[in-house]
């Protein structure tokens, strides 16, 4: 079952389609992070991605937003490249991103907002997102408060 509002995630490191390391340590350390669960299979995280990079658009410098493909890397890069998203895609074949935020493999999409310390401070799910406002408003907060 997916973390929830106040319990803490641990840590990871993912990789890019072109093989560069993300660590969400580093990330959450520059302050709040975004993560967005997505397989490129399923139309709904489209529409998701498609927000996320939005939210990236105007999301305080000081917040990081990655989308976390749970399909093969040849699929993310086309998927990314296709979308004409300017965020990071993340391969997570492993499922250490998963596992970390306790995130079985068809709960996609879904989104977390994370604060410096690893602390799930809110969750958007399911087609549409239900939830994202809200993830979007402590967003502002934690942004504020991490300047």
């Amino acid at each position: 079952m997916a973390r929830t509002v106040g319990e803490r995630a641990s840590g990871f490191t993912l990789r890019d389609p072109e093989g560069h390391g993300r660590s969400l340590e580093e990330a959450c350390a520059a302050g709040p992070v975004v993560l967005l669960f997505v397989r490129t299979t399923v139309p709904s995280c489209r529409d998701a991605a498609l927000w996320l990079e939005a939210l990236r658009g105007r999301a305080p410098a000081n917040c990081t937003c990655w989308a976390v493909s749970l399909s093969s890397t040849p699929r993310s890069r086309e998927w990314h490249t296709g979308l004409g998203l300017s965020c990071p895609v993340l391969v997570d074949l492993a499922g250490l991103a998963s596992a970390a935020l306790g995130l079985g493999p068809r709960e996609v999409p879904a989104a977390f907002l994370l604060d410096r310390a690893f602390v799930v401070r809110a969750v958007a799910v399911g087609e549409g997102l239900a939830g994202r406002e809200d993830l979007e408003r402590s967003l502002a907060v934690l942004a504020g408060a991490a300047s």
